[in-house]
């Protein structure tokens, strides 16, 4: 029975491997925030939209940015350049922490949370859904991911360097792929347990806030 599933399973992944790397990043956000939720912060129950908003983010990214990132952009960019097991522990450290986190995965992330949790709330400036203003809610995503990005560049460094580094050294092949399912659901851990309380999104609102009252202040002025 194992055999039967595991060639259904790799039979899917070779004919939708888009679908199947959103489908499985999807789901391990969805697993990784609600225990966090759970378990760690000793929640009573979920947060729904928590959990739609790092599920969503988490299918969207693996089905995109990050499928295109580690299927192709870095072994065309690090394999047929680099020989030595130190200099591509180096360019995937690099990548990974200098380019793509700070470049995409972070603000993919932001934009996405800030929509899920604000796009419904009324603007000052007009009264209508923030949704309506994609400009004020990436604005105010822009700024709260300035606001914590030491802090997040500093997680992901400590992360993502030392998981490059063994990847590229002590994790043979064949172990690589449940090697990432465990050290990613430690990843989402650390996002949700400092990104996804509710007591951050009760301070986010002042600056959501914020921007539409300067908004409509530039207008009478």
């Amino acid at each position: 029975l194992g055999t039967f599933v595991t060639h259904i399973m790799a039979s899917f992944v070779r004919r939708k491997p888009l679908l199947a790397a959103g489908l499985s990043l999807g789901a391990r956000y969805v697993i990784g925030d609600s225990f966090t939720q759970l378990a760690v912060e000793d929640k009573k129950e979920v947060d729904v939209r928590r959990v739609v908003c790092f599920g969503t983010f988490g299918a969207l990214m693996g089905a995109g940015p990050i499928y295109w990132w580690m299927g192709y952009a870095m072994p065309k960019l690090v394999s047929p350049h680099l020989n030595s097991t130190a200099s591509k522990c180096a360019a995937y450290c690099f990548g990974d922490v200098c380019v793509f986190m700070p470049l995409i995965y972070f603000p993919c992330f932001y934009s996405l949370r800030e929509f899920i949790y604000h796009g419904d709330k009324p603007s000052v400036e007009d009264g209508a859904p923030m949704s309506t203003h994609p400009d004020l809610l990436l604005t105010s995503a822009m700024d709260k991911m300035k606001g914590g990005f030491v802090s997040d560049m500093q997680s992901a460094a400590m992360f993502m360097a030392p998981q490059d580094c063994l990847m590229q050294t002590l994790v043979p092949p064949h172990m690589r792929v449940p090697f990432l399912s465990v050290t990613g659901l430690v990843w989402v851990y650390l996002l949700s347990s400092s990104r996804g309380s509710e007591k951050l999104e009760e301070e986010a609102e002042l600056v959501t806030d914020t921007l539409g009252l300067k908004r409509q202040m530039s207008k009478v002025a």
